[in-house]
């Protein structure tokens, strides 16, 4: 799949994407964010891109108060969708190793 088609497919799915973070060699990250009711955010803080779904037992175990000042950020209620794009594809038409999580955070 293209990143064209892939971002295409994301887009119509959930719209505009609120944010979005070139990590240059470690991949170019999209991030849909939405508030408890589901209704899609324009903007978002970027403190909120250090927040990932697969870590969040840590962040409960951990507590914010123990945690970072940015990890405190991701104790909110929201949803997100990340999608998470490889800078230089395989290949013009085939992407290989992108990655797309849902996560909620209460």
């Amino acid at each position: 799949m293209s990143k064209d088609a892939l971002l295409g497919a994301l887009h119509q799915k959930y719209g505009k994407e609120t944010m979005t973070w070139d990590k240059g060699g470690g991949g170019l990250y999209y991030y849909w964010i939405f508030d408890p009711s589901g209704k899609l955010f324009a903007t978002a803080d970027d403190r909120l891109k250090v927040c990932n779904g697969g870590s969040f037992v840590t962040y409960i175990g951990r507590g914010p108060e123990n945690g970072s000042t940015d990890l405190a950020n991701c104790y909110r209620s929201f949803f997100a969708v990340t999608a998470v794009l490889p800078r230089k594809p395989s290949s013009a038409r085939c992407m290989t190793g992108s990655r797309i999580r849902k996560a909620i955070f209460w």
